[in-house]
């Protein structure tokens, strides 16, 4: 009799993950986003941009160093520094080799930490 018990068990257990393994929702496409602003934090006071989808209707705020949070403003309202930044060399690299930036990606979260891939 034990040993029925013991089939019955494993059998329900197996059972049981492949119900989960098929339920599991495949991860959702990615959204397309784009910067919208960069803000203040009112409770800790860090600077946090913007990225909203197209029809407004998500919004993800990634919390940013100030340096990095002043340089997108400056961009995004069409300002320019006195003197070339980082991300200006980078970009007039960029621009030297012909290499287009199509899109960046979200992939991971990890230690309070955003990773991306660009294409």
């Amino acid at each position: 009799m034990k040993r029925y018990w013991k089939i019955g068990l494993a059998v329900a257990l197996l059972v049981s993950l492949v119900l989960v393994a098929l339920s599991k929702e495949t991860s959702p496409p990615f959204i397309e986003m784009e910067v919208k602003a960069v803000r203040v934090d009112a409770i800790g006071h860090s600077p946090v941009v913007l990225l909203a989808d197209k029809e407004g209707n998500k919004v993800l705020p990634i919390w940013i160093g100030l340096l990095e949070a002043t340089a997108i403003d400056k961009e995004l309202k069409n300002m320019t520094s006195p003197r070339p930044m980082t991300h200006d060399l980078l970009h007039s690299i960029l621009n030297q080799v012909q290499v287009k930036v199509k899109e960046v990606k979200i992939v991971e979260l990890k230690d309070q930490t955003y990773y991306a891939t660009f294409l």
